[in-house]
Order: C-alpha cells, then structure tokens, then sequence
C-alpha cells in the first residue's frame, strides 16, 4: 500500500512539475511577444502593465454597482439633453487614456449630455446584464439612450470571462449566467476553486484554443449574444419606459445579420463603425499594439455616432 501511494505521489508531483513548466513557458513567450508588440511605444508599455487603470478601480467589485471608480466626462457644462449611459469593456472604459480621451467624455462634450461611463475592463455583455438586474443601478436619472460598444472578443468572454490576479483576489470578473426557463439566470459570482484553475496561461491557453477552434464555430453559440443584448434592453425597460437601446459593433461579429436582425425585432438599433467611417480602425494612427482604440480613433468616429444617431 504504502508503495502504491509513494508511486501515486511521484506521479502527481511529475504531472505537476510538467504542467507548470509549460505555463511558465507559455508566460514567458506572452511577456517577449508583449515586449515585440510594444517596443515601438515604450511609454505605452510601461503604461500596460497595470493595464492603464488606477489601482483602487481594481480593489473595487464591478458588482457593487456605484462604489467605483468611473472615467469622468466634462464638468461645467450646461446639459440641455438627456443623460447617456456608456457600457462596454476596456475599448468603452478608456484604457490607456485620460479622461478627456475616450469616448464618453468626447461624447459627452459633442452632444451637450451627461454621459455615464459604465464599461469595465475585461467585461462583455453579461456585465451590462448584471448592472441593469440591479435595482440600485436605477438611481441615476433615465437616460435618453442606453449605448454598448462590441468588439470581437466578447462573444469569447461569455463562456470564458478573463481571469488574471485581479480578478481573482476581488472577484470582479465572474459573471456568469445560466438559460432557465427562457431567462438569464446568474449562476455565480465570484471566485471558486475553478477561477484558480483558470487564473493559469496554459488553462488559459487550451480554453481559448478550445472555444475558438469548436465551441464558437457553432452558429447557435455566436449568437446567444443577442439574448444578452434583448435581456438587458427588458431589464431597463421596466424602470425606464423611454430609454432607447444602441449597440455599436466597433470591430466585427460573428454572425451579425442574424443577430442585427433579432435585435431590430426588439427595437435594439445595431450600428457597424466600419459604416460609419472608410477608415480602417486597426491602422496604428488609430489603435495600440493591442487593438484598444487611441484618442485618434474617437476623434474620428465620435461625431459620426453622434451623427448617426441625431444625438
């Protein structure tokens, strides 16, 4: 018995050593591949690693809904309109930029509006979902317009919310919601032993590989996204009888007549930036290394949306 245990742990620790040896090396060709990416705007990197925001917004759960820290828009200013509320993740929040940079604020300044910037680093829909099912959300005072910027990996994140050592000591990026009876039902919150898991780059690694090579190829999966879109629209709907719903597909996704179609049965606009605009909003003049948008890109395409949609 006692040699079979011995044999039993040899194993394990084996299995473990291996399993380690590859997600440091997986980390390691992360960080070089990082440094290749970046090394043209060194600033840029150092700004990075700290993903941009200041550390208390991370000390802060996403799921207590107006204790954190917002990206703010203009003061002093005499609104005459409406508010707007900006949902979304890091592309909406501003990551990398200063408050005057991003979106919202630009927005705000264009339109003459008060404009709440609601995205979150990381999120994707199901982030919006949670805010709007929470009847503390519904202090704020009724906006006009309801406005969620999509871009690509969101469809990735509904069934693999991003983990990383943030995430895991507050928590903030474990949404996630079950179909009962034809609703969104949160299921958790939070961190559990899965989340550790999780927290690994090869876990990370091998999900994404799995999710983007089978499990997002199937058309059904793509696009359960826009029952997070309608759900959420319903949700507002019962605090806010006036409140229209924009969806603004910054990139692309996937199957979006589908989804276009579905969305404008439950009185959800969809816009395409790409529509807006013949420039080609990967260009360097317009994005990072990683694709999140620079002060250029709003410049351009914020009067677009504010044209677009008679703001």
């Amino acid at each position: 018995m006692k040699k079979f245990f011995k044999i039993l742990c040899v194993n394990f620790l084996s299995v473990a050593l291996i399993l380690l040896f590859f997600d440091v090396l997986i980390w390691i060709c992360h960080n070089i591949n990082l440094k290749e990416r970046f090394k043209s705007e060194p600033v840029f990197y150092e700004y990075s690693k700290n993903y941009s925001l200041p550390r208390p917004y991370f000390r802060k759960l996403c799921h207590s809904v107006d204790n954190r820290e917002e990206k703010r828009t203009p003061s002093g200013l005499s609104f005459k309109k409406p508010p707007i509320i900006v949902f979304g993740c890091s592309f909406a929040y501003g990551s990398y930029l200063e408050d005057e940079q991003t979106f919202s604020y630009k927005l705000s300044k264009l339109t003459k509006r008060p404009v709440y910037n609601e995205a979150f680093p990381g999120q994707g829909v199901q982030h919006m979902l949670y805010l709007l099912q929470n009847p503390e959300f519904y202090k704020k005072e009724e906006p006009e317009y309801c406005i969620y910027l999509y871009m690509s990996d969101h469809i990735r994140r509904l069934y693999a919310p991003t983990c990383s050592n943030f995430d895991i000591l507050d928590g903030t990026y474990n949404l996630i919601y079950k179909e009962k009876k034809g609703k969104l039902v949160l299921d958790k919150i939070g961190n559990d032993i899965v989340s550790y898991i999780k927290m690994s780059y090869l876990s990370q690694f091998l999900i994404h590989l799995y999710l983007n090579k089978f499990y997002l190829k199937n058309e059904k999966n793509q696009r359960n996204i826009a029952k997070y879109f309608i759900e959420s629209k319903n949700e507002a709907k019962k605090h806010w009888k006036n409140t229209k719903f924009i969806v603004i597909i910054y990139d692309k996704i996937q199957q979006g007549e589908y989804i276009k179609s579905e969305l404008e049965k439950n009185d959800i606009k969809m816009i395409y930036m790409k529509d807006l605009t013949k420039e080609r909003l990967s260009k360097r003049k317009y994005s990072f290394p990683d694709t999140h948008p620079k002060e250029k890109a709003w410049d351009l395409l914020t009067p677009l949306v504010v044209k677009e949609l008679n703001l």
